[in-house]
């Protein structure tokens, strides 16, 4: 399941993009185990410039954990 929020009011997306996303997710891997994944995302321009995103996901199962973090910014000239 993925869900995005936009959080500007311009519904032509004329105005700096800002959002953030969250995804869920159940599988079963070859043995039959669950995995289950929830990962998150946040994205906000500053100006036509400059851009921040921050990562996170998390990953469990009965066999191992994955916790992953990430955070970027971005200068374009």
């Amino acid at each position: 399941m993925l869900f995005r929020h936009q959080l500007t009011d311009d519904p032509f997306l004329r105005d700096i993009p800002r959002y953030y996303t969250l995804r869920y997710a159940t599988i079963y891997d070859s043995q039959g185990y669950v995995i289950q994944t929830l990962a998150g995302a946040f994205s906000l321009e500053w100006s036509a410039r400059l851009r921040t995103e921050a990562k996170v996901e998390l990953t469990s199962s009965s066999e191992y954990q994955v916790r992953e973090f990430g955070f970027s910014l971005i200068y374009r000239w």
